[in-house]
């Protein structure tokens, strides 16, 4: 009866609802009958919020991007994007009578929008932390409800600004005071709305539901017992109530006089009446929801276990019904409580926590969500376990019944499933995986007819499953964004209520764009007769045909299509030998002629001393490659854009420094399938080809005195939404940027990625080194070490035993660094000498490979059909992920380099792209076992440690042989670095010196800039950040940073001089009685246990090598120590 009832609410049909009654006859019909009918890209950054109107006639998302975003949900069409908020979206909701749109945003404030036309109605400031949750009265749709981390509850008028009406304010930390809202006769106490909008985002607000309870809820949490946060809130269905949960362990409700409400104000006080509860739970509370019919409210918390409660007889308290767990967990919560204290409310859960729990349609199940990743589903008047499903992987915070059938629940999890479950049998009847492409689903809800499901994900998108064809979200753009989105900020200001109004014509901003374009990711405007049509409101006219008009693949149909077009990750097939072709966006029309070209002007940038014969042999096979590997990055550049633009969001610039700054291994990366390659791939289409300045970099070049007028002149004249000129952004003699040496200073180890210390034991490649040089276009024959240490085989276990750095003098002013590395394998002839090489910011892979690494990979004994991992460079600022393939085959080398191991490995990855990109050759030592990188990319994902030792960058893990400093011995080192820190008198080598600092030398008297004399800067601030962050691998790696404080005073200042002087003071105190290291029979023993490669036949005579050092300031100074 309450689905026909709903279902002739929302669709006006009996017929309808027969029909629907006839179909779930059986419980999986429907289920198995839906498909991914769209993904759809939203957002430049995740999409934290995905709502259904009550009819679901309307979608609304919200994003990082800070907008607020209005959908149609039946063609997929975007409506209307509305901008405002200065942080990200956290949370939005739709009123009942669906006109208004409220959005909460980690900058504390809540908006409100017209739902129809995106236009602004208030702006509800008060809130001083994060908001947790937005309800509106389903009575009164006026009222909005908001609960915070500032342990407030707040009843705001929806339709009036808070500087006009003041809202009902509960205050949980004083015991739920109650201050009644008001309508404010004066100005004397407006709130300044224009100008509170310009705050800044509270850092470390939580955006998802897991983040904001794993935070208040872990074990270490809650030391300030005074600190009450409201987690959750809710309505009943009737409005005559509402409740909210807290971090205090308790469940509170109030009784609200709908009577005594006024559309010009907010509730006032007297209608609001306070119910008591009884009993508390033993942790924070994580949801909270009152059954679809009566007045039951349903309770979970961290402790694992859900509460029921009702109202008693008097109809003025709350008490405790029902507790839903095992029996087994009830024993250790009991014992638990026995053994509490009064000093913390909060335990630390000894049972699995309980994410959020849910009512079932019919209100006799509850599901629940678990912390060891199960669905249960409890009995709600029994009390007992029923079912105990497991599909997930991860945490799951998206959990719905299904509005008509009582029997379904859907459930979305950080693992990238989608399941939809049979809950009276307690199996899945429907499972959508998307953990193929690491999607994280974050948000979701059913359709109210109860045959659809919408799902937003951390890459910005949402994905819309159903029953039926997708002919009518096919004529909706993969990527949707209006011309509003991209206004510079500096165009735009703040009318007196707080909204966003266009300077040149005092219109709110999007009456100041009549005709709002609709635009792709990168701001550029569709064009006609699509445009045309999407303004006019005819889109549907258009046949489905033009929309695949440009496609890379033959039209044959919708059907066909939408498979490889519209699902997106949801259609990831098995991984078989047929490849797959896969199109993620609807304006990929590049002429392949033209492409042709660019492949062959690519090839002609491959120079190799094609006039010397004697070269033939080595560089042929390199040539090949290089050419091969070229012509991959420049195709991947040509067909990928970049998620996140220079807006006026000022997070967005950090996204563009990164992406100006790639890393060396970023220009081998395959285009990722999916929305990843939004978010990493740089726009070549500029002839110019230089890296665009964004603004933190432009003011970056203003204190550097780097960037001209003409340039900001330039900047200025320039129209949106044309895209910037570029310019180029270099150091020079006397100024040098940070990304100059910024490689040789991260504060922790970059797993994937070689940076040398000192002490290290490594494996050096040969053709490798070869090809590195080849790279950087230096002459292989001055620099090659086997050009003299005619013993010398392709791979040769080595140890670093001394690091000196050098200012380059080609123009680049890059710091060098010079490796000297002692052959450690006393079965050569060539034992115990050393050689050097010299390593720069290079695009080329690294030849010198950690021993550790190198032994576990040779280990896997790598063959084709092989699962495995690789470690990929995502963002080009370090931040390493895993991509997943097989392997291929394994090549073998022509020439000098037969039988030599580098690069003899085709991967086939899983999640490319582009075709072209689906086959990279790969090293042994870069591929990492599959199941150990999937287990380790998990507890980087889900599972982040709380643990007091030190930190481990992220997939240490996969190489457990990694040498690094024991627990004690960092623990001793920073003890020792933390007191020199403290102490006055080494005061001016704590901070790292910046790259515009300019001091008086001691030595000439005059003024210089700090790092154009020194190669590498170092501060006591940086050595405790690496000693927290393990980044040491042996104590000598500690020793060498120490001493390179002294260096550098040496250089900058002299030898003599009194900085100097007390640089050798912090020197003695932090080195005094370090022990030294002693097991070169241990690296003796790796290195005999290492297959054994030909030696490298070196025709040519030696060479001098007199030109490895040259540079203009090197740290060629005596050590003291070693």
């Amino acid at each position: 009866m309450i689905a026909r009832i709903r279902a002739r609410e929302i669709h006006g049909s009996v017929k309808r609802t027969s029909e629907l009654a006839r179909a779930l006859t059986d419980a999986s019909t429907v289920p198995q009958k839906m498909n991914c009918l769209r993904t759809l890209r939203a957002h430049r950054d995740a999409a934290y919020c995905a709502v259904l109107s009550k009819s679901g006639a309307r979608l609304v998302t919200g994003g990082d991007d800070r907008l607020v975003k209005i959908w149609c949900a039946y063609n997929g069409l975007l409506r209307v994007a509305c901008r405002g908020h200065v942080g990200e979206i956290t949370y939005v909701a739709i009123d009942a009578r669906e006109e208004i749109v409220a959005s909460a945003s980690t900058d504390t404030s809540v908006r409100t929008w017209k739902l129809d036309t995106g236009a602004p109605v208030a702006v509800l400031l008060g809130h001083t932390r994060s908001i947790t949750e937005l309800h509106f009265c389903p009575k009164a749709p006026h009222v909005l409800l908001s609960t915070a981390d500032d342990g407030t509850i707040r009843l705001w008028n929806a339709l009036r600004s808070s500087n006009v009406v003041k809202p009902l304010v509960i205050d949980m930390t004083r015991q739920g005071a109650i201050e009644g809202g008001r309508v404010v006769e004066s100005n004397d106490d407006d709130v300044p709305l224009a100008t509170a909008m310009q705050d800044g985002v509270a850092e470390g607000q939580m955006r998802t539901r897991g983040d904001q309870l794993n935070s208040v809820a872990s074990p270490n949490a809650g030391g300030n017992q005074e600190e009450c946060q409201v987690i959750c809130g809710a309505f009943n269905a009737s409005g005559t109530k509402f409740a909210v949960g807290t971090t205090f362990c308790k469940m509170h409700a109030w009784s609200l006089d709908l009577g005594a409400f006024d559309e010009d104000a907010s509730p006032p006080a007297e209608a609001v009446k306070s119910m008591s509860s009884s009993a508390k739970h033993l942790n924070d509370i994580a949801s909270i929801f009152f059954s679809h019919s009566g007045d039951r409210i349903l309770t979970s918390s961290k402790d694992g276990q859900a509460r029921i409660w009702e109202v008693d007889a008097t109809g003025r308290r709350f008490v405790c019904a029902n507790v839903l767990t095992t029996p087994a967990e009830a024993e250790a919560l009991r014992a638990q409580l026995m053994g509490a204290t009064a000093v913390n409310p909060r335990r630390a859960p000894t049972v699995p926590a309980m994410h959020v729990a849910v009512w079932s349609t019919d209100d006799k199940y509850v599901i629940a969500s678990m912390g060891d990743n199960s669905i249960r589903v409890f009995d709600a008047f029994a009390g007992k376990l029923v079912h105990s499903m497991h599909g997930h992987t991860a945490s799951t915070y998206v959990l719905q019944s299904n509005p008509l059938d009582s029997r379904l629940a859907m459930s979305a999890s950080y693992d990238g499933k989608i399941i939809i479950w049979d809950i009276i049998n307690g199996v899945d009847v429907r499972i959508f995986d998307g953990s193929h492409y690491n999607t994280q689903l974050v948000d979701g809800n059913w359709h109210p007819d109860g045959t659809s499901i919408i799902v937003s994900d951390l890459s910005g998108q949402f994905s819309i499953f159903g029953t039926g064809d997708s002919s009518r979200l096919l004529r909706a753009k993969y990527e949707q964004f209006l011309q509003t989105e991209f206004a510079e900020e500096n165009l735009l200001g703040r009318s007196e209520g707080g909204h966003l109004i266009d300077l040149a014509t005092g219109a709110l901003l999007n009456d100041a764009f009549p005709r709002n374009l609709l635009c792709d990711a990168m701001g550029d405007p569709y064009p006609d007769p699509y445009q045309s049509a999407y303004q006019s409101g005819q889109l549907a006219a258009i046949g489905a045909n033009f929309m695949l008009a440009t496609a890379p693949v033959p039209a044959q149909g919708i059907a066909s299509l939408a498979p490889v077009d519209v699902e997106g990750p949801w259609s990831a097939p098995e991984m078989g030998p047929e490849p797959i072709l896969y199109r993620m966006s609807d304006d990929e029309d590049e002429d392949e002629d033209a492409g042709a070209v660019d492949d062959d002007e690519d090839d002609e940038d491959v120079q190799i001393d094609e006039d010397e014969e004697d070269d033939d042999d080595y560089d042929s096979d390199f040539e090949r490659r290089s050419r091969r590997r070229r012509n991959r990055a420049s195709r991947a550049r040509r067909r990928t854009r970049r998620g996140r633009f220079d807006s006026d969001f000022s997070d967005s610039d950090a996204s563009e420094d990164r992406a100006t700054r790639r890393s060396a291994r970023e220009s081998r990366m395959p285009q990722r399938l999916g929305v990843d390659a939004y978010d990493t791939s740089e726009d070549d289409d500029d002839d110019d080809g230089q890296p665009r300045i964004t603004r933190r970099r432009r003011r970056e070049l203003d204190d550097l005195k780097l960037l001209s007028n003409d340039d900001d002149d330039e900047e200025e004249e320039e129209e949106r939404p044309k895209k910037r000129a570029k310019a180029p952004v270099v150091s020079r003699a006397d100024m040098r940027l940070h990304d100059a040496y910024k490689w040789l200073c991260s504060p922790e180890i970059t797993v994937g990625t070689y940076v040398p210390q000192l002490g290290d034991d490594v494996v050096y490649v040969a053709q490798g080194h070869y090809e590195y040089l080849q790279d950087a276009g230096r002459n292989w024959r001055d620099e090659a070490p086997w050009q003299t240490l005619t013993s010398m085989r392709f791979v040769e276990p080595c140890r670093v035993t001394s690091l000196r750095y050098v200012i380059a003098d080609d123009g680049t002013f890059d710091t060098h660094c010079l490796v000297t590395l002692k052959l450690m394998d006393e079965s050569i002839a060539d034992a115990g000498e050393d050689f050097f090489v010299r390593l720069q910011r290079s695009e080329s892979p690294d030849f010198l490979v950690p021993l550790s690494r190198y032994s576990t990979a040779e280990a896997c004994k790598w063959k084709r059909g092989d699962n495995c991992a690789a470690l990929w460079d995502n963002t080009g600022c370090g931040d390493m992920e895993p991509w997943y393939g097989m392997i291929e085959t394994a090549r073998k080398h022509e020439g000098k380099w037969a039988g030599s191991p580098w690069n003899a490995l085709s991967v086939q990855y899983f999640n490319v792209q582009n075709e072209e990109d689906r086959f990279m050759d790969h090293s042994f030592w870069e591929l990492y076992a599959d199941d150990v990188m999937k287990k380790e990319h998990a507890k980087v994902m889900y599972g982040a440690s709380s643990s007091r030792a030190p930190r481990r960058a992220k997939f240490s893990a996969v190489d457990e042989n990694t040498p690094r400093l024991s627990a004690a011995v960092q623990k001793e080192l920073l003890g020792r670095v933390q007191r020199a820190a403290n102490h006055q008198r080494f005061e001016a080598f704590v901070d790292v010196i910046g790259p515009n600092e300019t001091f008086i030398r001691s030595r000439e008297g005059v003024s210089a800039n700090y790092c154009s004399v020194v190669p590498v800067p170092m501060g006591l601030s940086l050595i405790q950040e690496r000693l927290r962050n393990s980044y040491y691998r042996q104590i000598d790696a500690f020793k060498s940073d120490v001493e390179l404080v002294r260096i550098n005073c040496e250089i900058f200042h002299g030898e003599s001089s009194d900085y100097t002087a007390v640089a050798t003071d912090l020197e003695d105190d932090l080195l005094n009685e370090i022990p030294e290291r002693d097991d070169t029979e241990l690296v003796s023993s790796a290195a005999s246990a290492m297959k054994s490669y030909p030696a490298i036949v070196c025709e040519q005579p030696p060479q001098p090598a007199g030109t490895a050092e040259n540079g203009r300031v090197s740290l060629c100074v005596r050590m003291r120590r070693g």
